[in-house]
């Protein structure tokens, strides 16, 4: 499901990521989106997400899609990892 949010015009830049973080967090607390969706609403990497969160004092809460993302990730650099 794909939502459209319409803001002010006269939002600066930085007004516009902190909305953007803002959201991103609160959608994490409530357990609407994973860690990785709401880094990618925040426009943050998943580490930076994470320090976001408990800069916020947020407690992290782990969901399958985070796990099964991490476990793709992993397998991925596995596959290119030379031996030596």
């Amino acid at each position: 499901m794909a939502t459209t949010l319409e803001l002010p015009l006269s939002m600066t830049e930085q007004e516009l990521v902190e909305v953007k973080q803002d959201l991103a967090v609160v959608l994490y607390q409530r357990r609407v989106v994973s860690l990785a969706k709401g880094a990618e609403i925040a426009g943050l990497t998943r580490l930076d997400f994470q320090r976001l969160l408990a800069k916020r004092r947020v407690p992290l809460h782990i969901m399958v899609t985070d796990v099964e993302a991490d476990l793709d990730t992993l397998r991925k650099l596995h596959k290119h990892t030379p031996i030596e």
